[in-house]
């Protein structure tokens, strides 16, 4: 019996990983259960190929296509826009982080477009930092909307521009305490 594991075969396994880590109790915490299986069986399934050979805007219109699918199979209770972004996001962080899968998938090609994802630490790091002045203020994720996220996201942009890195990281910065 061959049990050598080929690259074909191991990808999809690292993927599967990755969604698995990425989507913990703690990171639908309060949600029911079913959330955290969902969500990973769907974070495991996307074709993170496809996200290398596209242009910004078509990133856009994609991430926004996947979090409303994504938010389609979540159970009721969970399927808020909010949660959504916030998982697929936290997943496609840690896709760039493995080192296998970013390589596999050229990741790094989109890291400057990646979102930071959200919650309520870095909601409020975000709103304390001086581009932060005029965000609303931050509720919760279940009630996270595309307009406030978007705000968000934008002060997410300038606060890592003046840090001298992509926005995506910040959550890095902020849940450590580090300062840059």
């Amino acid at each position: 019996m061959n049990t050598q594991l080929t690259a074909s075969g191991f990808t999809p396994l690292r993927q599967t990983r990755v969604a698995r880590v990425a989507i913990s109790a703690s990171t639908a915490r309060g949600r029911p259960s079913g959330t955290v299986p969902a969500a990973r069986e769907f974070l495991a399934a996307i074709n993170l190929q496809s996200f290398a050979q596209l242009q910004e805007r078509a990133f856009a219109r994609r991430l926004d296509r996947l979090t409303a699918t994504l938010c389609a199979v979540l159970p009721d209770q969970s399927a808020s826009w909010g949660f959504a972004r916030k998982f697929l996001n936290i997943f496609l962080r840690d896709s760039l982080y493995d080192a296998h899968l970013s390589r596999t998938f050229r990741l790094a090609r989109i890291e400057r477009w990646l979102e930071v994802p959200l919650d309520g630490d870095v909601g409020r790091s975000l709103l304390a930092e001086p581009e932060g002045a005029s965000l609303p203020r931050w509720t919760a994720i279940y009630k996270l909307d595309p307009a406030t996220h978007l705000a968000y996201q934008q002060v997410a942009s300038h606060v890592a521009a003046r840090k001298g890195i992509a926005r995506v990281h910040l959550d890095l910065l902020y849940w450590s305490g580090m300062e840059v």
